[in-house]
């Protein structure tokens, strides 16, 4: 750029470019002349809006003159809410919108600092009194929400809350005596000490001890996180005197449960020639129960393999036909059971719908999880297709199928995409009994799935003879040996979360190659339990 053109700058525009060899066209580095501000832009650009609104100064220079009442406004708009600490009041007409001023509330007296686009906002207040408030009605809101949550869990749940509540009081009133030596308490996994129910919370519950005795100092301990995570269920021995009082047959509470509500005549541990025995047996329907209880696995040899087939076959013999439930099963579904039980003795006072009087849809996996979660016994699974039938508005039924699943031993790789399903998941809403709905619900998927071949599926011999399946015409195409599940924290888990590569994942403490999975879990404190094993039913597309 010339002299003239430079001098111009200067003088009347009060900008002067750091470079002024180069062309007016060039973006560069320029001074304001009036605030010291430092900015880059085009010289040629910074004439021209100056030509325009006559004003001289950086851009920040010209808003204060163009927008200055505008500013000014806010300026009494911010002072009626708040005293303005810094910057000074001279400073105020320049600040921009991302501006950090300093403020005082004229009400709270509370100081702070604030963008200034925020601060001239009417609606603006003091963010440490929104913070109070803010406080409050999370509070409130925690205290709504955890009286909605003790109404809704179910025995099992609300109890462990209200042990963990009164283990934190005790911990806090007597840690002298659990923690004479002040160890450093750290979470699951990580390495360090564990508070411990020397009786765990879950054996009190079965054994009906009130939560307050669960948690209570005596029943408390440190113990090493290895020690913790790895221990099986404790012996008798053990137990604490504050304990022991209310140790009884821990299928007490079972027992006590079915006999008041049911109307049959029910005989608790009928024994049948020593061999085998049921919790509960009717000798008017021929039917019984046996309840299978974790902790007293040693009790009985649960852990032959065939123990439950075989106790099956014994019964068949004598002409009584009978339902095995597993501890985790009533702990969890505690009304699910209940309304098997009474349909198994055939005292179930559902109210009946007719499938006629339904309609099939497909439903999303989040209605199917929610429905399957409350009214199968083994909760939901994934699968591909879900299909729902509604009587009215309300969903009364569902059925879904999968693809083959290796974990079921089914081997894909001799099959083509799409051609065989797995019938994985049926079930009905509790309240009801929809009659013929289970045909309905597989003939609408064969209609939208023309391409499926066949569909197979397993019956649990613990809970079914396979008469739903003959009804609907599937095949029987075996009788799959009994298999085992690993008892964790209480459940049941299937063993192919537990297979060697899993153990390594999961638990590398005690992972060795050279062991075998049963090895490692046996070291990890782990049981596991075998069932009845299933049938295998299969059904050609019509």
């Amino acid at each position: 750029m010339n002299n003239d053109y430079y001098y111009y700058l200067v003088n009347e525009i009060k900008l002067r470019p750091y470079d002024r060899n180069l062309s007016a066209n060039v973006r560069q580095y320029i001074e304001c002349l009036l605030c010291g501000n430092v900015f880059s832009a085009g010289v040629k650009g910074k004439v021209a809006n100056y030509k325009k609104h006559k004003i001289p100064g950086c851009r920040q220079c010209t808003n204060v003159h163009r927008y200055s009442d505008s500013r000014t406004d806010n300026i009494t708009i911010v002072e009626k809410k708040f005293e303005i600490l810094h910057p000074k009041k001279e400073e105020l007409i320049r600040l921009t919108k991302e501006s950090r001023v300093k403020v005082r509330n004229r009400v709270c007296g509370h100081t702070f600092h604030a963008r200034w686009d925020n601060l001239k906002n009417e609606l603006s207040n003091c963010p440490k009194c929104n913070n109070i408030k803010k406080a409050e009605r999370c509070r409130r809101l925690n205290e709504e929400r955890h009286i909605i949550s003790i109404s809704t869990k179910n025995a099992w749940e609300s109890y462990k809350s209200k042990v963990y509540k009164h283990t934190r009081v005790s911990y806090n009133k007597y840690k002298d005596i659990i923690n004479p030596q002040n160890l450093e308490r750290t979470r699951s996994g990580i390495e360090g000490y564990h508070l411990d129910h020397i009786a765990s919370i879950k054996n009190c519950f079965e054994w009906g001890v009130p939560p307050e005795k669960c948690g209570n100092y005596r029943n408390l301990r440190m113990v090493e996180w290895k020690e913790n995570s790895r221990k099986k269920n404790i012996s008798l021995q053990d137990v604490p005197e504050i304990i022991y009082p209310y140790i009884d047959a821990t299928s007490s509470d079972f027992v006590s449960s079915i006999k008041g509500i049911s109307s049959i005549t029910l005989n608790k541990y009928k024994d049948f020639g020593g061999r085998f025995s049921l919790t509960l047996y009717s000798k008017e329907k021929r039917k019984g129960i046996y309840y299978a209880e974790f902790y007293r696995c040693s009790e009985i040899p649960l852990q032959s393999k065939n123990y439950f087939q075989k106790m099956q076959k014994y019964f068949e013999k004598e002409g009584i036909e009978t339902l095995i439930i597993f501890e985790d099963e009533w702990i969890f579904n505690q009304k699910l059971v209940q309304n098997k039980i009474l349909h198994f003795l055939g005292e179930s006072q559902k109210e009946r719908v007719y499938a006629r009087n339904c309609t099939i849809e497909k439903i999303d996996n989040v209605t199917k999880n929610t429905f399957l979660n409350i009214n199968h016994i083994q909760g939901t699974a994934i699968s591909q297709v879900n299909l729902g039938a509604y009587h009215g508005n309300e969903l009364v039924a569902v059925m879904t199928f999968t693809e083959p699943r290796k974990q079921m031993g089914y081997d894909k790789s001799n099959i083509s995409n799409n051609e065989v399903m797995e019938l994985s998941r049926f079930a009905v809403l509790q309240e009801y009994r929809v009659i013929g709905i289970a045909s309905k619900l597989l003939t609408k998927f064969f209609k939208l799935y023309p391409g499926v071949i066949k569909v197979f599926s397993f019956a649990d011999l613990r809970w079914s003879s396979g008469k739903l399946y003959d009804a609907l015409g599937f095949r029987k195409v075996k009788i799959l040996p009994p298999n085992y599940t690993y008892i964790v924290d209480g459940k049941r888990k299937h063993r192919w979360g537990y297979r060697k590569s899993m153990i390594e994942k999961r638990l590398p403490e005690v992972y060795d190659e050279k062991l075998t999975e049963i090895a490692m879990m046996n070291k990890a404190g782990y049981d596991r339990i075998w069932n009845a094993g299933y049938i295998k039913y299969q059904i050609k597309n019509r």
